[in-house]
C-alpha cells in the first residue's frame, strides 16, 4: 500500500461513498431512537438484570469508594427477585456453585430493594449488555437488530465502522461516519474498505471474511463481477473516479474504475491494531448503523458513552444509538477461539463431512448468514446443521460452558409450520449426557449451563428433530467457556 494514496482521496471519496445504495438491513441511523433505552445485562453466571445504564465508574473516579475495578451503575427497570435467580439447567445437569453478581460499594448507590433502585456491579462480571426496543403495548420488549451499512471500514477482531466517506494524509485516514462524525484513524489500522457490498447480508459477511483472512504479501481488489486482483494500491484518480493499482507481474499500473470495485484489502503484514495491555478494560460497542468498534477509557455520563477507540479517536455517542456493549473479560473465552478435537456431520440421507470449516460455522449460521435468534443479531456463536457432533477438550481451569440455543430466524417460513426447522440440542461431558432440549423455529431461545470443573471433554450435538433435517439451522449463541483464572484476552 502506497502511503501517499490517501492524499488524493480526500476530495472525491466523500462524494463517491455518499452515492451508494443506502443502508442494508433493518432501519437507518437517521430513524428516531428510544431516548432513554432499556438494556438487558447478562452476567458470567447466567443471571440477567434489566434497567437503564446510569453510569460507568472507574476506580480513579472521585465518586468511587473502596473500588478496584470498573463498575456499572444500573437503574433497575424490574422488581428484584425474591431470591437470587439461578441459571436454568436440564434435569440431569448438576447445579453450578457460582456466586451471584454482588453490588459493590460506590458513593450514592442505593440498595437493590425496589423497582427504580440503583445498583452497582463489577463490569468484569458482565458478558453482554443488549438494547431492547418496545413493541406494541402488551407485546413485551423487542430486541434490536443492527443493520449492516453499505460502506464499511473493516478492522481486526471483527470490528467495523459504517462510513459515508474517506479522506486523509500520509499517516492518517479520516473516516467520515454518520453517528460518530469524522474519525482520525492511523493508516495501518484497518484491514480494508467495503465500498459496494453484495445485495444479501450473507454475501456481505462472506466478503468481510475474505478481507479478514487475506494472506500477507500485497493489497487486493475485489470487483463487483466476482474477480479479484492482487498487487499494490498506488493512488486515486479523482476526476476519472479510478483507482491506480499496480498489478502483480504487470509492467505498468492499471486504472481501475471505482464503480466496479466491491472492496479494497490492505496487506495484513502492515496492519497494526494491538489490544491495550491490562489493566485496561476494552468494551466492544455495536451501534444502530451496524458499526462494531472497540473502545477504552469508557465512561457513561448523562446518557452518553465517552470513550477512545482502539485506534485513538475520541467518541461521544448517545446510549440511544447503542445496540450492544461487550466487555472483554479474562474469565470468559468464546468457544470459537478453540479448535475442536473432532467434528462429524451426517445429513438425513447419509452424506457426511469431517472438515471443521464445513461442519461448524464460526460466528455464522449454518447457511452462512448472520446468527439471529428471535430478532436479535449476534456476533459470537456456532452454527450447525443436524446431525453435527463437535468435540472440544476441557482445559484445567475451565469451570463451565454457557450458551443460548435456538433455531436461526432463517430456518423456515414463520407462517408455514411445515417448513420450520426442528433440532434436538444435546450436550455431553465425558460421554455423559448432561443437557437435552428439542427446539423448533419460533421457540424462544433457551439457556445452556453445564459444569466443566474437573472434566476432560465437552461434546455439542445438533441432532435430528421431528422433520429430519429440513431448515435445521441450529445456533449456539455466545457459546463461551467460563474460566476460574484469568486467561489472555483473545478474539477469534
Amino acid at each position: 500500500m502506497n502511503l501517499h494514496f490517501w492524499t488524493r482521496l480526500v476530495v472525491v471519496a466523500l462524494v463517491g461513498l455518499g452515492t451508494g445504495r443506502g443502508w442494508l438491513g433493518l432501519g437507518s441511523p437517521a430513524e428516531a431512537q428510544q431516548a432513554d433505552p432499556i438494556f438487558n445485562v447478562t452476567f458470567i453466571d447466567g443471571t440477567v438484570r434489566v434497567g437503564r445504564l446510569e453510569g460507568l465508574v472507574a476506580p480513579s473516579d472521585p465518586a468511587a469508594k473502596a473500588m478496584t475495578e470498573p463498575t456499572l451503575l444500573l437503574l433497575l427497570d424490574e422488581p428484584p427477585p425474591e431470591s437470587p435467580p439461578h441459571p436454568e439447567t436440564s434435569p440431569n445437569t448438576p447445579p453450578l456453585d457460582q456466586p451471584q453478581p454482588q453490588p459493590v460499594q460506590v458513593a450514592a448507590v442505593a440498595d437493590d430493594k425496589a423497582l427504580g433502585s440503583r445498583i452497582a456491579l463489577p463490569l468484569a462480571q458482565v458478558v453482554r449488555i443488549t438494547r431492547t426496543a418496545p413493541r406494541e403495548p402488551g407485546q413485551g420488549p423487542r430486541p434490536m437488530i443492527p443493520p449492516f451499512a453499505t460502506n464499511l471500514a473493516v478492522f481486526p477482531d471483527g470490528e467495523r465502522l459504517a462510513i459515508v466517506g474517506v479522506g486523509g494524509d500520509d499517516t492518517n485516514l479520516i473516516l467520515q461516519t454518520r453517528l460518530l462524525g469524522p474519525l482520525n484513524t492511523p493508516l495501518l489500522a484497518p484491514l480494508g474498505l467495503l465500498l459496494q457490498p453484495p445485495t444479501t447480508v450473507a454475501e456481505t459477511l462472506a466478503q468481510l471474511d475474505l478481507l479478514a483472512s487475506m494472506e500477507p504479501g500485497g493489497d487486493s481488489v475485489w470487483f463487483t463481477n466476482g474477480d479479484r486482483q492482487t498487487g499494490g494500491v498506488l493512488g486515486l484518480d479523482g476526476p476519472n473516479r479510478a483507482l491506480r493499482f499496480q498489478l502483480n507481474n504487470a509492467a505498468q499500473p492499471a486504472q481501475l474504475d471505482l464503480t466496479g470495485i466491491r472492496a479494497i484489502g490492505f496487506d495484513p503484514a502492515l496492519v497494526d491494531y494491538p489490544l491495550p495491555p491490562p489493566p485496561a478494560m476494552v468494551l466492544t460497542l455495536t451501534l444502530v448503523d451496524g458499526s462494531r468498534i472497540g473502545v477504552v477509557d469508557s465512561k457513561i455520563v448523562r446518557g452518553r458513552i465517552l470513550a477512545r477507540t482502539r485506534f485513538g479517536a475520541s467518541i461521544n455517542v448517545p446510549l440511544a444509538d447503542v445496540v450492544r456493549i461487550e466487555p472483554r473479560t479474562d474469565r470468559l473465552q468464546w468457544l470459537t477461539a478453540r479448535t475442536p478435537l473432532a467434528v462429524q456431520f451426517a445429513d438425513y440421507f447419509g452424506d457426511s463431512a469431517t472438515d471443521p470449516a464445513s461442519v461448524v460455522f464460526l460466528n455464522r449460521n449454518a447457511a452462512g448468514g448472520p446468527l439471529i435468534l428471535d430478532g436479535q443479531a449476534y456476533d459470537h456463536g456456532l452454527g450447525m446443521r443436524s446431525r453435527t457432533i463437535a468435540v472440544y477438550r476441557v482445559e484445567p481451569d475451565d469451570q463451565a460452558f454457557h450458551a443460548e440455543i435456538g433455531i436461526d430466524d432463517s430456518g423456515g417460513v414463520p407462517e408455514n409450520p411445515v417448513t420450520h426447522g426442528h433440532v434436538r440440542f444435546r450436550v455431553l461431558v465425558d460421554r455423559t449426557e448432561v443437557f437435552q432440549r428439542d427446539l423448533a423455529l419460533r421457540d424462544p431461545p433457551q439457556p445452556v449451563r453445564v459444569d466443566l470443573a474437573g472434566k476432560r471433554l465437552l461434546v455439542l450435538i445438533a441432532d435430528f428433530g421431528d422433520r429430519g433435517d429440513v431448515n435445521d439451522l441450529a445456533n449456539w449463541i455466545d457459546a463461551r467457556i467460563i474460566r476460574a483464572t484469568p486467561n489472555p484476552q483473545e478474539t477469534p
